[in-house]
């Protein structure tokens, strides 16, 4: 997950967002999995709250969309 731009000692659970809507750096460090030749899984908390309000499609959507997004970014 990704997290909002708040101080450290302020982020909870509640703080975290889908892949790049927040300000952690991961492309970088997606991208150092990637030179490392990880093949492993990944997998994607949903630990917000209010993404618990949302329907299981949506918020299942949002996040594969977001990850995608995301290692595209990191496989040019």
């Amino acid at each position: 997950m990704d997290a909002e731009d708040l101080p450290v000692e302020k982020l909870t659970d509640a703080n975290r967002v889908h892949l790049g809507l927040g300000v952690l750096p991961l492309a970088q460090y997606f991208g150092v999995l990637a030179a490392k030749k990880y093949s492993g899984f990944l997998s994607i908390e949903i630990f917000r709250p209010e993404y618990w309000q949302q329907p299981v499609i949506q918020v299942v959507n949002d996040a594969k969309t977001s990850c995608e997004k995301l290692l595209a970014t990191i496989a040019q």
